[in-house]
């Protein structure tokens, strides 16, 4: 029992990992896209069904047909005409996929809720094997929040400040301090 409790313990510290990941990356290509390391001027590419940059930062036409000059494509009536993904028999528009900055807020929601089930399968285990009182549960919470606050600032800080920024960024970075 020891060992599933350890394991859930780690498996909720990763999830809380990938969504700091996730966090740094959506901010990062929304306030850095163009000093980050996901930046290659004009790059192009075709990513589900549409020419463009994936990398690049959140925009709404993304959502919508547009010409080959990104101006929108409106139907008959005047309304925007939504972008469609087909996935196996179903059209819909899956907005998640159509940029990183949406992408990795969907990782980001999906791995905290996996930390949380995962942390709760841990106190469940605990509670089993240790019936601890309820001061050592307010101990516990309190290291846990701690770890999790550690985990979090460590991942997130060091992807958005070091690692996702292009060396001419950091350096540029370096020299307004």
């Amino acid at each position: 029992m020891i060992f599933l409790i350890i394991l859930f313990f780690c498996l909720s510290l990763i999830a809380l990992g990938v969504a700091a990941y996730s966090s740094a990356v959506q901010d990062t290509v929304l306030h850095h896209f163009a000093s980050s390391i996901y930046y290659k001027f004009g790059t192009k590419k075709l990513v589900f069904g549409f020419a463009w940059n994936w990398w690049f930062r959140s925009d709404w036409k993304n959502k919508w047909i547009t010409d080959e000059n990104g101006k929108l494509i409106l139907d008959e009536n005047d309304n925007r005409i939504p972008r469609l993904t087909k996935i196996l028999f179903w059209e819909l528009q899956a907005v998640q996929l159509y940029d990183a900055w949406h992408f990795f807020k969907m990782l980001k929601i999906g791995m905290n809720i996996l930390a949380d089930i995962f942390a709760s399968v841990t106190a469940v285990l605990i509670a089993l094997t240790f019936s601890p009182s309820l001061l050592v549960w307010l101990i516990l919470a309190i290291i846990y929040f701690i770890i999790q606050a550690f985990v979090w600032n460590y991942i997130f800080n060091n992807n958005y400040n070091n690692w996702m920024l292009s060396k001419v960024a950091k350096t540029t970075l370096e020299f307004k301090r």
